[in-house]
């Protein structure tokens, strides 16, 4: 078994790594680009990122992803699948 700080940090590597790709996922959604930049902006530019909505729609998103990925990776049935015995 694990310690438990072992089990910490892999928990938080998961998490962070799941986090990251959840975000790449939403950052596009929703996005309205200004038809008429003003000179100097970019034509690609969101006139609103809402990166706050963006960030906690990421963090409830992956929290729910970590903890079904956790279950699994903690059951018998993943145990027996790589040769670990229960």
């Amino acid at each position: 078994m694990p310690s438990v700080i072992s089990q910490i940090i892999s928990d938080l590597a998961l998490y962070f790594t799941i986090w990251w790709v959840v975000l790449f996922i939403t950052l596009p959604l929703n996005i309205q680009r200004d038809p008429a930049p003003k000179p100097g902006h970019d034509h690609g530019a969101p006139l609103k990122p809402e990166l706050k909505k963006k960030f906690l729609i990421t963090t409830a998103i992956a929290f729910v992803v970590w903890l079904l990925l956790r279950q699994y990776l903690n059951s018998e049935h993943f145990l027996k699948v790589i040769g670990y015995e229960v």
